[in-house]
Formats: C-alpha cells, sequence, structure tokens
C-alpha cells in the first residue's frame, strides 16, 4: 500500500469514527429524550389514574350515601307500616274480645239459667226416687188399711181377711203379685173408658224416639230463650206439694215434650198418667190366669193388691222419665258448660295475643331503625340475623374491656408459668432421685459381681505378669494357619464340586437328548397308529356300503373285514410291546447314572435274626 493510500484510508478511519462518535451522541440525545416523554407520560397517566380513581371512590362514596338513604327511608316505611298493621290488628282484637266477652256472657246466663233447671231436675228426680221407695215399704200396711177400711165401709167382719194377711205365706203371694211386671203394664186409655176397662196393647215406639231424640234440641232451645214457659212455671211448681204428681210433673224442664199429667189428687186413686199426647193407664191382673194355684183372695184384697200395684207401677214410670231427663239435662249441661269453656279459653288466647300485640307496638313507638356502617370484624352479629336484638357498643368500651381481660389473662398465665416452672422441677428432683437410686443399684450389682467373679488361668496369667501381648501373638499365629488351611480345603472343594457339576450337566445333555430321540419315537408310532385306525375306519366305512347294496360278496367282505381286523389288532399289540420294552430299556439307562425306586414295590424284604 502506497503512502497516498495510506493517508486516504487514515482520513477514512478518522472520518468513520467521528460518523460513530456523532452517531453515538445522537442515539444517547435521543435515548434522554425517550426517558424524558416516558417519564412524562408516566407521569400523565399516573394522574389520570388517581383523578379516575378519586372520581370512581366519589361515585362509590355517592352511591353508597344514596343506597343508604334509601335503606333508611325503606325502614322507615317498613316501620311506618308495621305500626299501621299493628293498629289495624289491634283494633280487630278489640272487636273480637267485645264480641267474645257478649257471647261469653250469653253462654254464661245461659249456663247459669240450666243449672236452675238442671237441680230442679234433679230435686224431682229424688222426689221421685223417695215416693218409690215409700210406697215400696208401706205395701202390707197400706194394703191393711184399705182392706180394713173397705171391710168397715160394707158393714162386714175384717176378720178374715186380717187373718188372712197374717199368713206369711199368704203375704208371700200377695208380695210376689205386687212385684210382678208384665210388657202391657201401661196402655194407652180408650176415650171414655176407665183404667180398669182399658185394653192391654203396648205405647208407640216411634213417638217415644221421636221425643227422646228431640228432647236435647228443645231443651237447648228452651235455655236459649231464657225466660220461658218452662222456666217459669218450674220456679212456680216448686212450691207444689211433693205428694201431687201433677205438680211434680211441671217440675219437667221437657214438658214441652209432654202433655200435663192428669189424674186424681189423692194417693188411693192414682191410676193413670199422661206421656207425650196420650195418657198411660195400668191394665189389673186378672184373677184367673195371675192368681197362683191353690190360693184364694178375696175380691177387696184384689182390689187393693191392683190399686197399690197400679200406684206403684206409675211411680216407677215417674222415676224412669225423671233419670231420663235428669241424664239428658246432664247431656246438654255438660255441653253448656263445654261451650263455656272453649269461650273462655278463646278470650284468653285473644287476651295474650292482644298483650304481644301492645308490646310490639310500644317497641316500635320507642325505637327507631338506626343504620349503622361498621367494618366486617366489629360486626359480631349471626349471620342471617336481622339485627333486631343486636346492640351497639362503643368502642372505648370494648378496647377497656379487652385491656382488663388482657390484663387477667397476664396474670393467668404468669400464674400458670409458676405452677409449670414448680411442677418441672418437681419432676426434675424426681428423676434426679431416680437416677441416683439407678446408679446406687447398679454399683451395688457391679460389687457383687465382682466378688462372684470366677478366675481362670488367663486372669491369673493377667494379674501376675500384666502383660498379654505374647499370649495374643501366639493366638494371632494359631488363626492365620487355621485360616490358610480352611482356605485351601475350600479350594480344593471348589474344584470337586465344579467337576462334579460339569459331570452332571454333560449326563444332563445326554438324558435330554435321549428323551428327545425317544419323544419322536412315540410321536412316529402315534403317526402309524392313527393312519391305521383310518385306514380301518376306510375299510370299516366300505363294508358298511356294500353291505347296504345288499351284494352276494358280503359273507366274502366281511371275513376280509375280520381279517384285517386281526391283523391290526396283531400289529398294536406288537407295536405295544415294543413300546413297552424301550421304556424298560430306558429305566434300565437311568438306573445306572442314578437310583430308581419305580420297582421298589416289587422287592420283598425279610427280617434277619
Amino acid at each position: 500500500m502506497t503512502a497516498e493510500q495510506k493517508k486516504l484510508v487514515a482520513q477514512f478511519e478518522a472520518a468513520q469514527a467521528k460518523f460513530e462518535e456523532e452517531k453515538e451522541k445522537y442515539r444517547k440525545s435521543l435515548d434522554l429524550e425517550l426517558r424524558k416523554t416516558r417519564g412524562e407520560v408516566i407521569d400523565l397517566c399516573r394522574a389520570f389514574d388517581e383523578k379516575l380513581r378519586a372520581l370512581r371512590d366519589r361515585y362509590t362514596a355517592t352511591h353508597r350515601a344514596v343506597l343508604a338513604q334509601e335503606l333508611y327511608a325503606l325502614r322507615l316505611g317498613e316501620e311506618l307500616m308495621a305500626r299501621e298493621q299493628g293498629e289495624l290488628e289491634t283494633e280487630r282484637l278489640e272487636e273480637d274480645a267485645r264480641k267474645m266477652q257478649d257471647i261469653e256472657a250469653r253462654a254464661k246466663a245461659e249456663s247459669d239459667r240450666f243449672a236452675a233447671q238442671l237441680e230442679a231436675c234433679r230435686e224431682a228426680f229424688h222426689r221421685a226416687t223417695e215416693e218409690d221407695k215409700v210406697l215400696e215399704k208401706s205395701f202390707m200396711r197400706e194394703l191393711e188399711e184399705m182392706v180394713q177400711s173397705g171391710g168397715s165401709a160394707g158393714g162386714g167382719t175384717p176378720t178374715a181377711s186380717t187373718s188372712q194377711l197374717d199368713s206369711p205365706e199368704f203375704t208371700k203371694h200377695l208380695v210376689e203379685l205386687y212385684r210382678k211386671r208384665k210388657p202391657d203394664d201401661l196402655v194407652p186409655a180408650r176415650d171414655g173408658a176407665s183404667g180398669h176397662d182399658s185394653t192391654k196393647r203396648t205405647p208407640s215406639a216411634g213417638t217415644a224416639a221421636h221425643s227422646k231424640g228431640s228432647a236435647k234440641q228443645r231443651l237447648l232451645a228452651e235455655s236459649q230463650s231464657g225466660g220461658g214457659g218452662s222456666s217459669r212455671s218450674l220456679l212456680v211448681k216448686q212450691s207444689s206439694s211433693k205428694n201431687n204428681i201433677e205438680s211434680e210433673a211441671n217440675l219437667d224442664p221437657f214438658q214441652h215434650l209432654d202433655s200435663q199429667q192428669r189424674g186424681n189428687s189423692r194417693r188411693g186413686s192414682f191410676t193413670g198418667v199422661e206421656t207425650g199426647s196420650e195418657k198411660l193407664v195400668v191394665a189389673p191382673l186378672d184373677y184367673v190366669a195371675d192368681r197362683p194355684e191353690g190360693v184364694l183372695i178375696e175380691d177387696r184384697i184384689w182390689r187393693a193388691l191392683n190399686a197399690l200395684r197400679a200406684k206403684k207401677i206409675l211411680a216407677e214410670h215417674a222415676v224412669r222419665e225423671k233419670t231420663e231427663l235428669l241424664t239428658l239435662a246432664k247431656a246438654v249441661s255438660d255441653e253448656l258448660r263445654a261451650n263455656l269453656s272453649e269461650l273462655q279459653r278463646r278470650r284468653r288466647k285473644q287476651q295474650r295475643e292482644r298483650e304481644s300485640l301492645t308490646q310490639r307496638r310500644t317497641a316500635l313507638t320507642e325505637s327507631a331503625p338506626l343504620l349503622v356502617r361498621i367494618k366486617q370484624g366489629q360486626d359480631e352479629s349471626p349471620v342471617g340475623n336481622s339485627g333486631d336484638d343486636t346492640l351497639l357498643v362503643a368502642r372505648t368500651s370494648v378496647e377497656a374491656l379487652n385491656d382488663v381481660i388482657q390484663l387477667h389473662g397476664k396474670d393467668q398465665v404468669g400464674i400458670l408459668g409458676r405452677i409449670k416452672d414448680f411442677r418441672k422441677s418437681i419432676n426434675v428432683m424426681e428423676w434426679e432421685h431416680a437416677l441416683l437410686e439407678l446408679q446406687a443399684r447398679d454399683m451395688d450389682e457391679r460389687y457383687t459381681d465382682i466378688q462372684l467373679l470366677r478366675v481362670t488361668k488367663d486372669l491369673q496369667e493377667l494379674f501376675h505378669t500384666g502383660d498379654t501381648s505374647h499370649k495374643q501373638k501366639r493366638e494371632a499365629a494359631m488363626l492365620e494357619a487355621k485360616l490358610a488351611h480352611l482356605g485351601r480345603h475350600h479350594q480344593a472343594t471348589l474344584l470337586k464340586l465344579e467337576r462334579t457339576g460339569s459331570h452332571l450337566e454333560r449326563q444332563l445333555r445326554e438324558r435330554e437328548h435321549e428323551n428327545q430321540n425317544f419323544q419322536q419315537q412315540v410321536a412316529r408310532l402315534e403317526t402309524q397308529v392313527q393312519i391305521r385306525e383310518d385306514i380301518l375306519a376306510s375299510r370299516t366305512s366300505a363294508a358298511m356300503r356294500q353291505k347296504a347294496n345288499g351284494g352276494a360278496r358280503g359273507d366274502t367282505t366281511r371275513l376280509k373285514a375280520i381279517a384285517v381286523r386281526r391283523k391290526l389288532v396283531d400289529l398294536a399289540k406288537a407295536q405295544t410291546d415294543e413300546i413297552e420294552y424301550l421304556r424298560l430299556e430306558l429305566d434300565k439307562m437311568r438306573r445306572r447314572t442314578f437310583p430308581s425306586f419305580a420297582q421298589a414295590h416289587a422287592r420283598e424284604y425279610h427280617d434277619v435274626d
């Protein structure tokens, strides 16, 4: 390269270096401007993000405030609606309470009125029962009085009748006739006929059932009407005579079912009673049919007996009627009391509802909804709770309580720590005590072992010389010699075993080869047997076909088949003998190399003396 060229090269390199330097300066200025621009953009973005975040926070706060106000307005509306609902419910309950009080008052008055009627029915029942008992007890006395009065009125002497009544047997027959009852004792009286002339027939069952079935409903109607004719007549007739049957009938609270009973006011002439719309009379006893056999009864005694018996039957009928009326009256009274109890229970229930509603209204009046914004950790109310029973506690109170709790907790932790340390020191002392006991036991056992130690030659040598190195060297040399001897013996044994193993492997290979040959021979024999069986089967099938054709050579073919079969049997037997011979030869060859116990069962052993 010439000097001019070198100069040009130098100029070129200088210009290139200058260009690279300017390029680097320009790149650095661009980088600086890029970083500045990027910083400005980042600042703008950050300012925009902060402004946007502030707007979002403001929007969120505003929306929260709006929702809070809406919630507050809804809660106020709910409270107003609850108050209005409470007022309406209060008005409804008060109206129901007034109605219930009126109904209860009417029911109580009805029950009280019917209690008086029930008591009147009970008194009438007792009077009828007492009268029936009096008639039962005074039968003989009244019979004697009626006989004597009848005898004195007729101008005769009552000596025979009186003497007849004094007889116990005759009195017994009279009592039996007096107590004798028939299904048709009570019969309705006919118009214009007396009780003695009436025919015997039973009252209508349909009328009685209808009267009993409607007695309770009519009784309730009477008790509800209050101040009716029955109650007034009941109070008026209570002051009448007990012996008057007409006034006793007026004590019946069910007198709308029965007409007024008619009869004689005197006890002696009481022979009829009215039931419903018909008058009942007692059918007298028939002298011929009802009189006991062999007993003669005078006419006046018979008439007196019928009169007293009729009075007793009518009294029993009155007792039965009073019993039925009293039973129905008790049932109606029980229903009225049950109805009154139910009304009182409903009234108490309404009273409790009114008290509960009043308490709710008072709580709504004294309390107002309050919205509180607290953090999640400060809200300890159960999830899903409406917040009606929650309390708002001041933070200072909670912090003060927490400080007290922490103070007590620290004191308790300190006490527990001291208890733990004390218990730990006790455990350490117990462990040290146990360790010392174990060490003392170990020392005792060690001293015992030393005392019971058996002195050997080695130990004596050690005691005398105090050095066992020479003996140890001698024992080490003996052990090394023994180890070398055992090594040589091991090598010789190993070589012997290797030679025996190789010999056995060679015999194994030979026996395997022989077995393969025998297996091939057996396979060939099996193939030949199969071929012969196939030939025999084909010939047999051909013979069968010829036999089916019915040819004249049937006997000849059968003879040939027999001959062929005989040959095949002989061939199979020969091959079987050959196989058995080969098996025996194989067994002999195996016995040459290792013992075989195949024929052990054929040997016989005899005892040797």
